[in-house]
């Protein structure tokens, strides 16, 4: 095979980590970003091994995650603080967390070092088929593949004609990076319920705490920005110490949970991957992991075929089916909190303690993927 070209939109985590993985395969490959430069604002990140053993095996872990924490377990409590479920990690099954820029910045600079030429302040504007990518800049150009890693709103899925379900959730999150404090000494993620609202805190780094603050985007106190940390006290009285932790300046960013189920992840010679194809609510903390996984696969898939239209549709026939059940049950997890009736709340309880113990090998299916080598 001669070398094979690839033009991708969008500089995040799904373009950044679909690019590096074709070019380690032989592509010339070129990543167009919008913005000035690559950067991620936002807040914590967690990654499983379905994600590092691939980073691990192309020797790019140590850059991702050098300042990450590992985790040994997950709590669940109730507003009082009361323990609900505890799951420990098997020590070969980790959850690692750091802060978003690292993975941004970390998938950058692999992709540079693999050949990959990364574009910032350009935008592809248009996306056919037949692997013509249009910029807004008014460049045209046919290449052997295209992709669109632009995000839920995509309009380059839409072009191609790729849009199933696509739909903001009835809950959101905020989401934040404090100084790491003696309350998260110890390397566990606890995840607080008082109703429709939940508080997630996890050490993120050495240096800091990454947190989440959840509830439906009707709830106008629990959304509001700056905090309405009189609200949340009252909701989480176990929690009242983090929230006056948090700094004046702290940046905090809300955004509703998204979820997004294409018709198909190809048209021809064009793909999408990322928030535009899996976009999910976090409850399983899979979205970064889909998103490198399935850009890592599509690599892997044409590695063994020439017909790159071909290629896509065994990719997907292949590896859709991880995605789409975790998915559901990301969704499903989503409801549980956002709309479990009051009526039934003491039940709930029993409800999060089956999904744990009984259906968690159903439930975390990506987490046990495993691509590398």
């Amino acid at each position: 095979m001669g070398e094979r070209t690839a033009e991708i939109a969008g500089g995040g985590i799904a373009g950044l980590a679909c690019g590096w993985a074709l070019a380690l395969r032989g592509w010339k490959v070129r990543v167009h970003e919008r913005s000035p430069e690559i950067r991620e604002v936002g807040a914590g990140i967690y990654l499983m091994r379905n994600t590092v053993s691939i980073f691990e095996y192309h020797g790019i872990a140590g850059t991702i995650l050098r300042n990450s924490v590992t985790l040994t377990g997950t709590e669940r409590r109730d507003a009082e603080g009361r323990l609900i479920q505890h799951r420990s990690f098997d020590p070969a099954e980790p959850w690692y967390v750091l802060p978003r820029a690292d993975l941004v910045l970390g998938l950058a600079e692999a992709a540079r070092r693999a050949g990959v030429e990364i574009v910032t302040d350009s935008m592809i504007t248009g996306m056919h088929a037949d692997g013509t990518v249009v910029t807004a800049a008014g460049e045209r150009r046919r290449v052997d593949l295209a992709v669109a890693a632009n995000g839920f709103r995509s309009r380059l899925r839409d072009a191609l004609g790729l849009t199933g379900l696509v739909e903001e959730r009835s809950a959101g999150a905020t989401r934040l990076l404090i100084p790491r404090g003696a309350a998260e000494a110890d390397l566990v993620m606890r995840e607080y319920w008082s109703g429709k609202r939940r508080i997630g805190i996890t050490p993120s780094s050495p240096g800091l705490t990454y947190a989440y603050l959840s509830c439906p985007n009707d709830d106008a106190r629990g959304t509001a920005l700056p905090l309405d940390t009189a609200s949340w006290k009252a909701a989480f009285p176990a929690l009242a110490g983090f929230f006056d932790r948090i700094p004046e300046d702290t940046a905090l960013v809300r955004h509703a949970y998204p979820l997004a189920k294409a018709k198909a992840w190809s048209n021809g010679r064009a793909a999408i991957v990322g928030d535009a194809a899996t976009a999910l609510p976090p409850t399983l903390a899979q979205g970064a992991g889909l998103a490198i996984t399935n850009g890592y696969s599509l690599a892997k898939t044409l590695e063994g075929h020439r017909d790159v239209t071909a290629g896509l549709k065994a990719w997907e026939a292949e590896y859709r089916w991880i995605s789409d059940q975790t998915q559901n049950w990301s969704a499903r997890l989503d409801s549980l909190t956002t709309h479990w009736p009051p009526a039934l709340a003491p039940l709930r309880r029993g409800v999060i303690w089956a999904i744990g113990a009984v259906l968690n090998d159903r439930v975390r299916v990506a987490d046990r993927v495993r691509l590398a080598p």
